[in-house]
């Protein structure tokens, strides 16, 4: 066995994502294999074709080929500098300059082999980079080791990952001739022979291979057999001293390490955010720092986005992994070739995932029909919709105008850059809540403001499922900043959306609890600042709502969130007096505050501050989730936590990074208070769910405490994802259910299994079709008859807080039969709009509607403006989603602007018979003409007429 090594300590091999999970969860114990800190993950088309595997080992990157590997490594300062970069500039990340080499190792006159991988992993990845959809790759398979057979006559080569080091080993087969292995390197400022050892000089270190160790099995023995290292040039061979039995297979063995400097193993995933589905599965959201294939060997430099050969740039990172956190289900990477970023993830009741983030990349992948497939700034907001297995996308879009879109240029707090949330309306559409500094940012027709007020202005858009089209999308704001940080949508389809105003003139409306800016402070980005909220219509036609929520100090609303009465609840910081109520908990010298207003937000109704001031910023902690639970219970998660903030007798830790409290209701005693672990959160948000269960995304540096089970319970680099989940446990009822995509149509008759997620211990379904009612946990139901069934579930238990809560789902059932579908348009000439009429007989169907001028949008009547004058066919598809049944209908329509009706012909005067050939200069469909004389009227473009008889005729041409 050949040994190959490095006399330094091995650089830690990175796992793709580390995961905690909280010690209050109640383990299940799956049955998984030791987490190895990197794999080999195979190419289907997202990487060179030349490339077969890619392994990634911290601050190196191997790439595996037919007969060489490729090798890029990155200087691990540069490495380590990308933690930093997310507070700077665009302009300083530009001017920063990456230290790389990479080199090749041929394996010279080799056969071509057949290379396959082994021991498949458990989990899969996807890749969705750049715009490019043929380069997209989906469940990706990621083995623990990769078998080259035949790469020379009777001889082989396994690639491996053993004990976190990179091995591989040559199999020589009995017969055959060990001297044909000939490894050339390419690249290398030098190579010697020292001692015995492979001594290899790149511009960012030093990779050193041991002397060569080979051994044979004689029975269960093995046996060594003297191995050297032979160097010709930029040649390395094998020889064997005293020869060896060449009966029997020769394994030669090495491992090699690459090593940069200090041995660092850098960094390359950071922790942005976090979220759930129903069945309890945990998602991460992360930025992913990574090399690309290298075009050249040597030393390189590149700018940080540089994308292509040898670019470094970050792409979103999003896993999913088991309710327990023992096993990861897929991973996926998103992006372009230069920086994105993911701020907020939610699900939807189908466990398909929405990613909100924002992006450089004018690559960023987008979908077929999406609303907006080019970039249009220096960053956008964009938005992707996963399938439930991740290994497509549903749809995926960019959102933007000319400036800066998606980040917040003026934050306070580490991470305040990726702000925003995205969050599902009634209709499950996606809301999002964000930031623009551009002047031409897309709004809609109505929308309650269409101009561009100030500096920053926050954001507010909704758009439908496959992100195809935008439903309503609105600015908020004033002449100067303005953040969309959170946002909720209550029980009759109205918007709330909170965030800060640096503005007097921001829009709050009469009879709010506060007309008057009060803002002050400032904190590093100017000011003056105050917290607000607002309420918008379902369609975000009319700011209904809006009060400024502030002191004379700086003060920020990051989250918000609704309770059983629609009652408004907030989360924040302030450096001022937030008023405090009457008999609530509180912290002298609080610096995060809790409040309630009413749904019309003209009342204050209870007030807290929480956490003492103190730590980075002069605030106790920086808020990154929010929850008011079924029993208007309050939760609160806080990273950066300053020391010696009040915990509870049952705290999970003394000490930590993150601060965690459950308040009861009206904040009149706190429930639970504990820190947890080290690290922080490089920008986003993180989720609770309605059990009061938080799923909390962390960058992790380091001593982060794990489950012995964890899917990865050591940290192999300098920087991490983490998530936590942890149970507060003071939740009351809660119901929730779901059914498979495929059960929720269906054709008669037609069969549904139930999932039911809710928290109880007596359930009641009414299955909505007269049929009688059930008590099973997870029952079946079949449907004889056509119709759309709404399926309500009651869960109860009689110790609980909130006694029962109520879910509802709806099925669609029909039967196979014949349908036409029928529609008529009508012109709004003076915007270009069209408006869809549709006459068809059957309410079962989906309408997807293909506007002739590549807009897609979903309903069964809409709405849609065109850019420009023209014709356009406008067609339908209607859908029997439950029987497999599709019929399409479609109309030519001309679009033209406001009908001016006219002729170039002066004036006549005549006698007798006078006949006028007349000229229509008209922008009409159709015309009629009156010609003044009793005569009948003529429907012709451009008519020719007689008139009898003296008289002054009055022509009229309606278009």
């Amino acid at each position: 066995m050949c040994v190959f090594s490095i006399d330094h300590y091995a650089p830690a091999m990175k796992p793709f994502f580390s995961l905690v999970i909280a010690l209050l969860v109640v383990s299940v114990s799956w049955a998984h294999g030791p987490r190895k800190a990197f794999d080999f993950k195979e190419n289907k088309g997202q990487w060179p074709e030349q490339v077969l595997f890619k392994a990634e080992m911290g601050s190196a990157t191997l790439f595996l080929e037919s007969r060489a590997f490729t090798y890029s490594l990155v200087h691990p300062e540069d490495l380590a500098m990308v933690h930093e970069m997310s507070t700077w500039t665009p302009e300083q990340r530009a001017e920063y300059v990456f230290r790389g080499h990479a080199f090749k190792v041929h394996f010279d006159e080799a056969i071509v082999p057949n290379v396959v991988g082994q021991e498949r992993q458990s989990a899969y990845y996807n890749y969705f980079l750049g715009a490019d959809q043929s380069q997209w790759a989906s469940q990706v398979g990621a083995f623990g080791a990769v078998r080259y057979s035949n790469l020379y006559s009777g001889i082989g080569l396994r690639v491996y990952n053993s004990n976190d080091q990179l091995k591989y080993d040559f199999l020589v087969s009995a017969g055959a001739d060990a001297s044909q292995i000939m490894q050339r390197y390419e690249g290398l400022e030098s190579i010697a022979l020292v001692d015995g050892e492979l001594r290899m000089t790149t511009s960012v270190g030093e990779v050193i291979e041991r002397a060569p160790y080979a051994y044979q099995m004689n029975g269960t023995e093995m046996v060594e057999v003297a191995c050297a290292f032979v160097l010709e040039g930029d040649r390395v061979r094998f020889v064997f001293p005293n020869g060896y039995d060449t009966s029997k297979t020769l394994v030669i063995d090495p491992i090699v390490i690459a090593s940069t400097l200090s041995g660092s193993t850098g960094a390359s995933n950071y922790g942005h955010s976090a979220a759930y589905d129903l069945e309890g599965n945990i998602y991460t959201g992360a930025i992913s720092f990574g090399a690309g294939y290298p075009t050249t060997t040597g030393a390189f430099q590149t700018t940080f986005g540089a994308g292509g050969g040898n670019g470094f740039g970050i792409d979103i990172a999003v896993s999913k992994l088991n309710p327990t956190g023992t096993d990861l289900i897929w991973a996926s990477y998103l992006g372009g070739s230069d920086s994105e970023y993911p701020h907020s993830l939610i699900t939807n009741t189908l466990g398909e995932l929405y990613v909100y983030g924002s992006s450089s990349s004018t690559n960023f992948p987008t979908t077929t029909g999406a609303f907006d497939t080019t970039q249009n700034g220096s960053t956008d907001i964009v938005i992707t919709h996963f399938s439930a297995d991740g290994s497509s996308l549903v749809g995926s879009t960019f959102v933007g105008g000319s400036g800066a879109d998606g980040q917040n240029t003026v934050g306070v707090n580490y991470g305040d850059t990726y702000r925003g949330e995205i969050f599902l309306d009634l209709d499950e559409r996606p809301i999002v809540a964000s930031f623009s500094a551009s002047a031409n940012y897309p709004t809609t027709a109505g929308a309650f403001q269409t101009t561009h007020g100030g500096q920053l202005d926050a954001v507010l858009l909704c758009m439908n499922p496959t992100l195809s089209s935008m439903n309503y999308s609105t600015y908020l704001g004033g002449s100067n900043n303005d953040t969309g940080f959170g946002v909720r949508v209550s029980t009759d389809g109205g918007v709330y959306m909170v965030g800060m105003t640096e503005d007097g003139g921001f829009p709050v409306t009469a009879g709010a609890y506060q007309t008057d800016f009060l803002g002050g402070g400032g904190g590093w980005n100017g000011g003056p600042r105050d917290g607000y909220v607002a309420r918008f219509n379902a369609n975000a036609s009319q700011l209904e709502a809006c009060t400024f929520f502030g002191t004379t100090e700086e003060d920020q609303v990051f989250f918000i969130d609704l309770d059983n009465n629609e009652d408004v609840w907030i989360y924040g910081q302030s450096q001022g007096d937030i008023p405090v109520t009457a008999n609530v908990y509180t912290e002298a010298d609080g610096s995060l505050f809790i409040s309630k207003l009413n749904p019309n937000l003209s009342d204050l109704l209870v007030s807290s501050r929480v956490v003492p001031a103190g730590g980075f910023g002069g605030y106790g902690g920086v808020p990154i989730a929010f929850l008011v639970d079924r029993c208007n219970n309050v939760y609160i998660s806080t990273h950066g936590a300053t020391t010696n903030l009040t915990l509870t007798d049952d705290a999970v830790y003394q000490t930590g990074g993150f601060y965690l409290a459950a308040y009861g209701e009206n904040l009149e005693t706190q429930e639970f208070a504990t820190y947890y672990t080290s690290g922080h959160v490089d920008g986003g948000t993180s989720r609770f769910d309605k059990s009061g269960i938080i799923y909390q995304g962390v960058c992790s540096g380091g001593d982060f405490a794990t489950n012995p089970d964890a899917w990865a319970p050591v940290q192999n680099t300098g920087w991490d994802i983490g998530v936590f989940k942890m149970d507060f446990q003071v939740a009351g009822v809660n119901a929730a259910l779901t059914a498979s995509a495929e059960a929720l149509n269906g054709c008669a008759p037609h069969t549904v299994d139930f999932n039911n997620f809710s928290v109880g211990n007596i359930f009641t379904w009414n299955f909505g079709d007269g049929s009688a009612e059930s008590n099973e946990f997870e029952p079946s139901h079949t449907y004889t008859l056509p119709g759309l069934y709404t399926v309500q579930l009651i869960s109860l238990d009689s110790l609980s807080c909130n006694l029962a809560d109520t879910a509802y789902i709806d099925i669609a059932v029909s039967i196979p039969q014949d349908f036409t579908p029928l529609f008529d348009l009508s012109l709004d000439c003076e915007n270009l709009t069209v408006n869809t009429e549709n006459l068809t007989e059957a309410p079962w169907l989906v309408y997807t509607w293909d506007m002739g001028d590549g807009t897609v949008l979903e309903g069964e009547n809409v709405q849609h403006t065109y850019a420009e004058e023209g014709t356009y066919v406008v067609s339908v598809l209607a859908e029997d989603l439950g029987c497999d049944a599709n019929e399409v209908a479609e109309q030519e329509i001309q679009v033209v602007g406001s009908v001016i009706a006219s002729t170039d012909l002066p004036s006549y005067e005549g006698c007798g018979e006078l006949t006028i050939n007349f000229n229509n200069t008209s922008n009409g469909l159709s015309y009629t003409w009156d010609f003044g004389d009793g005569s009948p009227v003529s429907t012709e473009v451009n008519p020719v007429h007689t008139f009898q008889g003296p008289g002054v005729f009055d022509v009229v041409l309606t278009a």
